[in-house]
């Protein structure tokens, strides 16, 4: 896979298409109480979304080194790194969801803190396939219920609305955020300011009596 600018802008806008899909065809299947399968297509939409978060991250880089282009092709592959791409918004998501709800805001953001992206890989497996845990053996239906399928969806909506317009901008305006790096700097530790603004907006709600 070689990657260009227009790869990159071909990837992220057709894995939001594409997430977009999922969720609809999705959303059939949570109103048919289908939970399990439901359960699938929203992470496989979540993971979409961070596909497309990590190629407009890549894209918007003046810098990109080559340890940056192998860690993107692996990661493309790799489904919790998508899944765990997917999460940087969730303090954005947190701010609109939950604006001056402060107890609905920590118990979001703590969920999102204690999220594993290896346990919701499971969890996708465990939707669609036979499993056997220790001497039981489990079909989807015994594994996934209408709780766990409800977590799923709440991510892969929100994330998808707070991520479309974030991707478009970047998509639109790369080449300008490259002239803005010339003057002030590489955006590449942009992950980190993100967590930055996590812990100021945790300190804030904990903050609160």
């Amino acid at each position: 896979m070689t990657i260009t600018d227009e790869t990159l802008k071909k990837v992220a806008e057709k894995s939001m298409q594409n997430a977009a899909s999922l969720r609809d065809d999705a959303d059939i299947l949570k109103e048919a109480k289908r939970y399990q399968r439901a359960y699938a297509l929203y992470q496989f939409s979540m993971e979409e979304v961070g596909k497309a978060i990590e190629s407009v991250l890549l894209l918007v880089l003046i810098d990109p080194q080559p340890e940056d282009i192998r860690q993107y092709k692996k990661n493309f592959f790799k489904h919790t790194a998508k899944i765990k791409r997917s999460s940087a918004l969730d303090t954005f998501i947190c701010q609109v969801l939950y604006k001056g709800d402060y107890d609905g805001a920590l118990l979001f953001l703590k969920s999102s803190f204690a999220e594993d992206e290896n346990e919701l890989d499971d969890c996708k497996n465990k939707s669609l396939y036979t499993s056997v845990i220790g001497d039981h053996v489990k079909t989807p239906l015994e594994m996934i219920d209408e709780e766990k399928m409800n977590y799923i969806w709440l991510r892969a909506i929100t994330r998808y609305k707070i991520a479309e317009p974030f991707v478009r901008m970047l998509i639109e305006h790369y080449e300008t955020l490259r002239e803005y790096q010339k003057e002030n700097g590489s955006l590449k530790h942009m992950s980190r300011d993100s967590d930055e603004v996590a812990k100021e907006f945790w300190d804030e709600i904990t903050g609160k009596e």
